[in-house]
């Protein structure tokens, strides 16, 4: 029995070394898989092959190799970071996929306490456009908050490599909760911001200068005087010339309308644009009481052709 019980044990320890084996070869499949992933990927000349596989590797154990690949194709056809792609596309979540970044590139994930933020729109606007935010510590090295993705991950690999102490004074946080945080401290003076920009940038553009009483009274003062004056002095004479002025502006009207439709625009020519060069939109389709036209709607959005960060979300 215990000879038995030996060869058991000892059965039952190859068994394991065979399946821990069989785990490690299976890694190594997928780290291999993936790493073809970033050979078999058109790329701009730009962006080197070791760019590619840095910014895949944080991301293996979690996202199929397929989708990584289609990620990085859409990512090199737009021209953008895998992680904004995967993030967008639903693959991964946004605190995911910076804790992941974080833990590939040895910093930690912070919570800071941006209370001290200057309630400066102009301030709160840089920071989320380029999702770094400067806090000074008294010892003359700030401290960075990064809200890394894209080509910020780029550089701060590049930064990481150049200055070893650089680690040690960044920490990531969620491009999301940034915003959050910002919004929450700033959020006032975004709003007056908006609402009196344009006023005090181009006061012409901005309907807040009209003044509409002002406007009509000068048209009626311009129109309305020399008329009544003319009704006044000779009635016969003004009504001829209020038909007159009703007939010209019936017929400028009907002239114009003509000239619409027997106008044919040039043909113009298609711009040459690659996908890096197209602006990025989104749209948004409000519905209310629409449930007869959405099956429509939506078949039209899907046969939208245009180079998006993701897929179609419909």
């Amino acid at each position: 029995m215990v000879g038995d019980a030996g060869a058991a044990r000892k059965g039952r320890s190859h068994v394991s070394h065979d399946a821990g084996e069989g785990h490690r070869d299976l890694g190594r499949e997928r780290v291999r898989a993936q790493d073809d992933v970033a050979a078999a990927v058109p790329l701009p000349p730009s962006v080197p092959r070791t760019v590619l596989a840095s910014e895949l590797r944080p991301y293996r154990d979690h996202v199929d190799a397929d989708e990584l690949h289609a990620a990085a194709v859409r990512a090199g056809l737009v021209g953008v970071g895998v992680d904004e792609v995967l993030v967008a596309s639903g693959a991964l979540d946004d605190e995911t996929a910076t804790h992941l970044l974080a833990r590939d590139l040895g910093l930690p994930v912070g919570a800071p306490n941006l209370a001290n933020l200057p309630d400066d729109p102009a301030m709160a606007e840089a920071v989320l456009r380029t999702g770094t935010l400067m806090l000074g510590t008294g010892s003359g090295r700030p401290r960075f908050v990064m809200a890394a993705r894209g080509r910020i991950v780029r550089r701060l690999r590049r930064g990481l490599k150049r200055d070893a102490g650089l680690a040690s004074r960044v920490e990531l946080i969620s491009p999301a909760a940034l915003a959050r945080r910002v919004d929450a401290v700033c959020a006032p003076s975004f709003a007056a911001a908006a609402t009196a920009r344009l006023v005090l940038s181009d006061p012409l553009k901005s309907a807040s200068t009209l003044r509409p009483g002002r406007i009509v009274g000068l048209a009626a003062a311009a129109i309305g005087l020399p008329l009544a004056l003319l009704l006044a002095l000779a009635p016969e004479m003004g009504l001829l010339a209020v038909q007159a002025a009703l007939s010209l502006v019936f017929l400028a009207w009907i002239a114009l309308r003509l000239a619409g439709c027997l106008y044919v625009p040039p043909d113009e020519p298609v711009p040459a644009l690659d996908a890096r060069s197209l602006p990025v939109y989104s749209l948004l389709v409000p519905l209310y009481h629409e449930t007869a036209s959405l099956p429509l709607l939506v078949a039209a959005l899907s046969a939208l052709d245009y180079p998006v960060l993701c897929s179609k979300l419909t």
